[in-house]
């Protein structure tokens, strides 16, 4: 499937998240800043941004 990627500070709803989307077949990285989030999207390329 998918890789996607999930920007959000809270630790809680990233975990709700990935798990939805990873039993769905997804592969999900996280970032947890914008400034991170910003350098997983130029080395990883996902399809999706969240």
């Amino acid at each position: 499937m998918a890789l996607i990627l999930v920007v959000e500070d809270e630790l809680a709803l990233v975990d709700v998240v990935k798990t939805v989307l990873t039993s769905a077949g997804h592969t999900v990285e996280e970032a947890y800043d914008g400034r991170t989030g910003l350098e997983l999207a130029h080395r990883e390329r996902p399809a999706l941004i969240l």
